[in-house]
């Protein structure tokens, strides 16, 4: 089961089964609805989505679908550590997030932790692993605040039963 099967099946009943819904792949929301084509769908509203702790994008024949704010914290307060990734890149990436301690859910980065949650959705660990391994460096240089629920997130989805991460092995440069 994905961290992510909970808020597909809340938008599911709020948008009913006429309604396209799937993760969004160019990662700037968590899902995308074909709703606004659908006149068939009338329980689709935005309004109705925001009233449930979403955002809601109109991009015409398309809504981009995430998390409001407040839902987000609420989220991310609700994640605990879990044991840690067998792999080894996968363990150290996760020690490298937990490097600045607790951090407050207000101030962890939505965005690489949204990618997380698509990225484990998909089984795209190994490409997670990269993505977060060059984010990770980039918010450590600049002292920004690093997404620990992601590491939250990958030992989730490890114990859950995802995607094997044994094989996962640092990347290599290509010089």
């Amino acid at each position: 089961m994905s961290a992510l099967d909970p808020f597909r099946n809340e938008l599911r009943a709020l948008l009913g089964p006429d309604v396209l819904l799937r993760r969004d792949r160019a990662m700037r929301a968590l899902f995308v609805c074909d709703a606004p084509r659908r006149p068939a769908a009338p329980a689709a509203s935005p309004e109705k989505l925001r009233d449930a702790g979403y955002l809601v994008t109109d991009e015409g024949t398309l809504w981009r679908i995430d998390l409001s704010p407040s839902r987000r914290q609420r989220l991310i307060a609700g994640l605990n550590p879990g044991p840690p990734p067998l792999s080894p890149f996968l363990r150290s990436l996760c020690r490298s997030l937990r490097a600045q301690g607790d951090i407050a859910p207000e101030y962890q980065p939505w965005p690489p932790i949204r990618a997380a949650l698509l990225r484990l959705d998909a089984g795209e660990t190994e490409r997670l692993a990269s993505e977060l391994a060059a984010d990770i460096a980039i918010r450590k240089r600049t002292h920004a605040p690093l997404p620990l629920a992601a590491a939250y997130l990958i030992e989730e989805a490890q114990t859950k039963g995802g995607p094997p991460c044994s094989s996962i092995t640092m990347p290599t440069a290509n010089f």
